[in-house]
């Protein structure tokens, strides 16, 4: 009796794996009218590995992910980590923004912050990010904090793979003291 019970579970898991792998090439199809991620319009806890040249470039974990028609992914609760070989990582977060699916480009919107462990945080109202580029930017006013010291900036740009930041415009830089506090 035990030994039918599992020659019908194993030939049904068996059946099971064969239709979910004929789905799969039949959907991935070049030309199939099913390969389309808009077919998905809303997922819940979505995270998304870019890699380049073997090796992670960044990372995207999103808590909620529209997908409407077209090429421009919505995302909400946004947290990325960008990878380099030569520095810790940055870590970024943000309360919407939008992928674009052809070029990885990203735009965040919202209580955007960017930091590296034991380093300094920028805080900004939006970001953009350039994937071929490897370069995060911004026109809006940018706040730097971290070891005693206050930056207020209008514009910056963020070169990732060198770990260096270009603050634009009307940069005020304000000292921190102890008797300040």
């Amino acid at each position: 009796m035990k030994s039918k019970f599992w020659c019908f579970l194993t030939i049904g898991l068996v059946i099971n794996l064969v239709v979910i792998i004929g789905i799969y090439i039949y959907t991935r199809r070049p030309n199939s009218p099913h390969l389309r991620l808009s077919s998905f319009s809303h997922l819940k806890k979505v995270c998304y590995t870019e890699v380049k040249n073997g090796a992670k470039s960044w990372e995207l974990v999103a808590e909620q992910v529209n997908m409407p028609q077209g090429q421009k992914v919505i995302l909400k609760t946004i947290k990325t980590t960008f990878f380099s070989e030569n520095n810790s990582p940055i870590y970024l977060t943000a309360d919407q923004g939008e992928i674009d699916l052809n070029t990885k480009d990203i735009k965040l919107e919202g209580n955007v912050r960017i930091w590296q462990k034991d380093g300094y945080v920028f805080i900004t109202s939006h970001l953009d990010y350039k994937n071929h580029q490897n370069l995060l930017f911004t026109d809006a006013p940018v706040k730097i904090k971290g070891n005693n010291i206050l930056v207020i900036a209008k514009g910056m740009q963020y070169f990732i793979k060198e770990n260096k930041f270009v603050l634009c415009q009307k940069v005020k830089t304000t000292f921190i003291t102890s008797n300040d506090s």
